[in-house]
């Protein structure tokens, strides 16, 4: 057996992505684990394994996690988006995280422009813009499927299911990622989590 120090915690973590994609959330647990365990401030590691938690409804853990990480370095802005969809009290727990995150970054650099619509500073018109001006074809595309996928989540929350299941399907024609190809799968049947609406 190989030691588990010799192995990059990379590894843990493409193995995980492909148990997910396999439909195998124990084994994506468990590789996100040994990620972890090498790695314990991965934030890539961190983020994602609180993904797959708060998609087996193991939400306190998956929320406690991300707030640690937000704690320990607050620059990934994706922390930020999902504390902020998943708090019980988002005007408490939500909308700091994303102020916090913020105060670190150009506004207008991806993914700032989400949180800042989630805060109400800015429209979906103005987050379309920015998100097709990066700086290539493909960065333009993973904005715009993860734009339609957060504009997707907010209406899901806020009870909006026929919309947001169109934002889902939008986000799906782009299919940058992994994550996104499974919430996109996953969305006709994932039932409304939260009625508390977006803002």
């Amino acid at each position: 057996m190989v030691p588990l120090a010799a192995v990059g915690f990379e590894v843990y973590t493409a193995l995980a992505f492909i148990d997910r994609e396999k439909g195998d959330t124990a084994a994506a647990e468990a590789d996100y684990r040994q990620s972890l365990e090498i790695d314990p401030e991965n934030d890539n590691s961190e983020f994602f394994y609180a993904v797959l938690l708060f998609d087996l409804g193991h939400n306190d853990e998956a929320l406690s996690r991300l707030q640690h990480s937000i704690a320990r370095d607050n620059r990934y802005g994706y922390k930020a988006l999902w504390v902020y969809l998943h708090a019980p009290n988002r005007d408490a727990e939500g909308k700091p995280a994303l102020r916090t995150y913020l105060a670190t970054v150009d506004g207008d650099a991806w993914p700032a422009p989400l949180a800042r619509y989630y805060l109400g500073e800015i429209d979906a018109d103005a987050v379309r813009t920015i998100a097709a001006q990066g700086a290539t074809p493909t960065k333009v595309r993973e904005n715009l499927c993860e734009m339609e996928y957060y504009f997707a989540e907010a209406l899901r929350f806020a009870g909006k299911d026929d919309e947001a299941r169109r934002h889902y399907q939008a986000a799906g024609r782009y299919r940058h990622h992994l994550v996104y190809r499974i919430h996109v799968c996953q969305a006709h049947s994932r039932p409304t989590l939260n009625p508390a609406e977006p803002t």
